[in-house]
Parts: structure tokens; C-alpha cells; sequence
């Protein structure tokens, strides 16, 4: 696939000029996918899950439990905001 314009999702400074040196691949993927669901889509405001950030990394759901887990703990301003959008649902078996 390959990078079409002008379709962008705006991205705030912070993360690439600050942060993105201090998060690991899987923090970082499900940090963008959050990103890109509040400020690409416009319709987040609590509708991301777990379940769907799994689906959008292809990282597993106990993988992006981890990361957000670890990105709250940083207790970045930003960041916190971003991940009050994430809903927590249980696994489904």
C-alpha cells in the first residue's frame, strides 16, 4: 500500500520531539492508533476498546493492555487524556 496525500491525521509535536525516543514498538503503536482514532476519525470521545486497538496494531489484546498500561504509569498530560478514550471490556473466550 503505498502513501497517498492528502489524507493526514495530525500528530502533536510532543510525541516525535520529545517521547518517541522513550516508548517501545508496542507503546508507540497503540499511542499513534489512539491518535488516529481521536484526530483522524474525529469520533473517539470513549469509543475505542481494547479489542479495536488490538485489531489496528495487530498487537495482541493482552499486548495493548500492557502498553497502556505502561503509558499511564509515564503520567504525561497528553497521554493521560488520550488514554481515558480507551474502554476496557472483557475478553471474550
Amino acid at each position: 500500500m503505498s502513501i497517498q496525500e492528502p489524507n493526514y491525521t495530525m500528530m502533536p509535536n510532543d510525541l516525535f520531539d520529545h517521547w518517541l525516543k522513550f516508548l517501545n514498538g508496542e507503546q508507540l503503536r497503540v499511542l499513534v492508533s489512539i491518535i488516529r482514532k481521536e484526530f483522524g476519525w474525529e469520533q473517539a470521545h470513549g469509543g475505542i476498546t481494547v479489542a479495536h486497538l488490538a485489531k489496528h496494531t495487530g498487537l495482541l489484546e493482552q499486548s495493548v493492555t500492557r502498553a497502556l498500561d505502561s503509558l499511564s504509569k509515564r503520567h504525561v498530560p497528553g497521554i493521560d487524556s488520550l488514554l481515558e478514550l480507551v474502554r476496557f471490556e472483557e475478553v471474550q473466550e
